[in-house]
């Protein structure tokens, strides 16, 4: 539910309100402290400085002002997403530091939550997403439509990395020549040095399985 949702939310941390238009509805992207935190240092040179204490003060003017930017540059990539499906814009309305001020839904509305751990020049952060089920409904039919033979996107580094993967990986498989039923009698019947006759050709196609699915003839 989103009450749960919003309940998981690390604090310190930003959550700005998102409106997505044309639907007219909101979304939350949350950013833990941490994150937010080390995007200003970075962006202000002080990548060799330690890490800065996320607790005991308030996110100062110039801070809150630094992480609506970064959810901009977040919510971007985000459009680009669902560009694939529907044109959407996301636009940070405005930015809370308590989720009660952030309130966007009724406490037990569904909704997608979604936790995603980012990493600056190796300081790591989360940025959450809180969607209500109210805020896709408009697209929801798009969302759940199956795209056969279509490429949407995809991380092509990660894609050649789990090729070359695949590659080495070992697959046990199994041929079967034949299967044949005998009758329980026939066979109490079998002696030593009986040959048997399987009912196959010297042409009989072989069956390959994988994991007990058949493969190849």
């Amino acid at each position: 539910s989103y009450q749960e949702a919003v309940g998981t939310l690390p604090l310190p941390g930003l959550l700005s309100v998102v409106r997505a238009q044309p639907w007219d509805t909101n979304l939350i992207l949350g950013m833990d402290a941490r994150l937010l935190y080390a995007a200003l240092e970075i962006m202000l040179g002080g990548r060799k400085a330690q890490p800065a204490k996320t607790e005991g003060r308030n996110f100062t003017s110039i801070e809150r002002r630094i992480g609506t930017s970064l959810a901009q540059v977040i919510l971007n990539d985000l459009k680009d997403c669902f560009a694939q499906l529907t044109e959407v814009d996301f636009e940070v309305e405005r930015t809370e530091t308590s989720a009660q001020f952030a309130t966007i839904s009724q406490a037990s509305s569904p909704c997608i939550h979604v936790t995603l751990e980012v990493m600056l020049d190796g300081r790591k952060g989360n940025v959450d997403f809180i969607i209500p089920y109210a805020t896709i409904e408009p697209v929801r039919k798009l969302l759940s439509k199956v795209f056969f033979g279509e490429k949407l996107g995809g991380d092509q580094v990660w894609r050649k990395h789990l090729t070359s993967e695949v590659e080495y990986t070992n697959a046990p498989l199994r041929a079967v020549l034949h299967q044949i039923q005998v009758p329980m009698e026939e066979m109490l019947s079998w002696k030593a040095g009986d040959t048997l006759d399987l009912r196959i050709d010297s042409d009989h196609e072989a069956v390959v399985t994988c994991a007990g699915k058949p493969i190849v003839k």
